[in-house]
């Protein structure tokens, strides 16, 4: 018996020790493991997956609602945003969103919504968690101001080069798009933008020059010299008498087509416009009417329009400056009022001085130019007042009009040189002079009285100048003599200027250093932004722009459509609505 069992003992035991050596089927045990291992895995990736594909719609919506309920352009309660835009996505607004705080003050709004939520698990809870929890905030804040733009563009001759008008046109226009894109924002919460068009000078116009205090020398257009002791300061002195531009034509020239253009009265190249061509645009918040403005302006002809900068720089500074609001008054309380009515109290401080009106002012300006400063002209003093020595009949002027067999126009105007001692380009022959060639200087009395014409007058500087062009009272009055044709006829065939008698008041260097003084001015104020664009210009221009912009990164350096990228730019940043949270 004992070796019965023994045997089977030895048996069981060898089977055992079998069954431990035998490796076969370990891997499937193993790949059951992992198996199990990799559903739980996968179970828990899915799990995961519900739980933020949940957070990423609850974030986005609250998100999108709290903007649109920040938004200060937004008349509906700011609860009942938040709450549609949660029905609208989730089918019910109290499933999800639970908290909505709102902070309202009189120039800004916040708002503040919470959302909770709770995945239930489909694998994990084979682990013990049997949901997820999840929470989204979201927060937005708009915060009013009080915008106002002054747009300084470059229309200098240069401007018509290589279609650089036109891109700036394209670049301003998407500028205002951009500015005014919300059309439910009421007109008295809207950015006012001044725009202020400069080659060598600025023109008011017709509209708006009459609301500045303008010397009265003559009335034909509105273009002002600006004292050198004005560009240290941002402020405009209303009581100060600007001085006016002398309305004359010294680009028609002797030697071109244009000189044929003479007729009395009429000047092909003046000085400063007569209509608001490239005037001044104030205080406007219809992006319609803006637009217009951008797409009329109408450069000189290249070559004959000089540049300031400093001349944009300080009348577009001028049109932020609180100190502009007397004449802006004046204009919104005259019975045509040539800018909105919602002007009426701007510009405002750069700080907010009445605590019951604390909306903050920001004062922006965009400057760009495609050049560098040039020359700065005028007439000069003894020309722009007094007598000149010219006499003129104006029965004459009819006559050879009339009658181009009796002369041409210059038979209508004699010049006094001395008393008694008269030239006359036309020639005289007169009855009494038997036996004589006509003559052109004459020693007596005057020829046009002599010859009958008893209209004849003496015209002011101011009269002789504004109704004939340089090019004609040089060439056609004084004609040969040479002391008066030098002081009126421009000439260019010979190279330089030949007698341009138009005073430079301001140079190169004096500009420069008035663009400079102004800008820093401008950055010492509070709330004061300025971007510059210098648009293909010289390194003198890039150095003035580099000069002006505050702070230092708002300067641009553009070619091409890049103009209209740096526009964009500008515009985007001048108002926003930011999530905070």
């Amino acid at each position: 018996m004992t070796g019965r069992y023994e045997n089977r003992e030895n048996l069981f035991a060898s089977l055992i020790a079998d069954f431990v050596r035998d490796e076969r089927g370990s891997m499937i045990i193993f790949s059951l493991y992992m198996l199990i291992a990799m559903l739980m895995i996968g179970g828990i990736a899915f799990d995961l997956m519900r739980h933020e594909n949940l957070r990423v719609q609850l974030q986005g919506t609250t998100d999108a609602a709290t903007l649109a309920a920040a938004s200060l352009s937004n008349d509906q309660d700011p609860n009942a945003v938040v709450e549609d835009y949660f029905e609208k996505a989730f089918g019910s607004k109290s499933r999800f969103l639970s908290d909505v705080k709102v902070t309202k003050t009189t120039t800004s709004r916040s708002v503040t919504a919470r959302a909770d939520a709770t995945v239930k698990t489909t694998f994990m809870r084979w682990s013990g968690v049997d949901e997820l929890k999840l929470t989204t905030l979201g927060t937005a804040a708009q915060e009013a101001s009080n915008v106002e733009i002054a747009m300084v563009l470059d229309v200098s001759g240069s401007m018509n080069k290589f279609g650089r008008i036109d891109k700036l046109k394209t670049a301003a226009n998407g500028f205002v798009d951009i500015v005014y894109a919300d059309a439910t924002i009421k007109p008295e919460r809207r950015a006012r933008l001044s725009m202020i068009p400069y080659s060598d000078q600025i023109n008011f116009g017709p509209t708006l020059g009459p609301f500045f205090n303008v010397d009265n020398t003559h009335a034909n257009s509105w273009c002002v010299r600006v004292p050198d002791r004005f560009f240290s300061r941002v402020s405009c002195d209303r009581a100060a008498v600007l001085d006016r531009i002398s309305h004359y034509d010294w680009e028609t020239e002797t030697d071109t087509i244009e000189y044929d253009y003479k007729a009395y009265n009429t000047l092909p190249n003046f000085q400063c416009p007569v209509d608001d061509t490239n005037a001044v645009l104030m205080m406007e918040h219809d992006p319609a009417k803006i637009k217009k403005a951008i797409t009329a302006l109408d450069p000189k002809d290249d070559g004959k329009g000089f540049t300031a900068i400093s001349m944009g720089a300080k009348v577009g500074l001028a049109m932020l400056d609180s100190s502009m609001g007397p004449i802006v008054d004046s204009m919104v309380t005259s019975p045509s009022s040539p800018i909105p009515v919602e002007a009426k109290g701007f510009p405002k401080p750069y700080k907010p001085k009445d605590p019951n009106d604390p909306i903050p002012n920001t004062k922006i300006m965009v400057i760009m130019t495609d050049g560098a400063n040039t020359q700065q002209h005028d007439l000069p003093s003894e020309l722009k007042t007094g007598m000149s020595q010219v006499y003129f009949s104006a029965d004459m002027l009819a006559n050879v009009v009339a009658d181009p067999s009796q002369g041409g126009q210059d038979a209508a105007y004699a010049v006094a040189l001395s008393p008694g001692r008269w030239y006359y380009n036309a020639g005289f022959d007169h009855d009494g002079l038997s036996g004589t060639q006509p003559v052109k200087y004459w020693t007596g009395d005057n020829p046009l009285e002599l010859m009958g014409y008893t209209d004849t007058v003496q015209l002011s500087n101011e009269a002789l100048l504004s109704s004939r062009t340089g090019a004609f009272i040089g060439v056609d009055i004084y004609g040969a003599d040479a002391q008066g044709w030098r002081t009126f006829a421009k000439k260019k065939n010979s190279g330089p200027y030949v007698g341009d008698t138009r005073s430079v008041y301001v140079g190169t260097s004096d500009l420069d250093k008035q663009t400079r003084r102004i800008c820093k001015a401008a950055q010492t104020q509070d709330n004061i932004i300025i971007y510059a664009i210098a648009f293909e210009a010289p390194q003198a221009g890039k150095d003035l722009m580099k000069d002006c912009a505050w702070p230092a990164e708002n300067y641009f350096e553009v070619s091409g459509d890049e103009v209209s990228i740096a526009f964009g730019t500008i515009a985007r940043g001048i108002t926003s609505l930011k999530l905070t949270q």
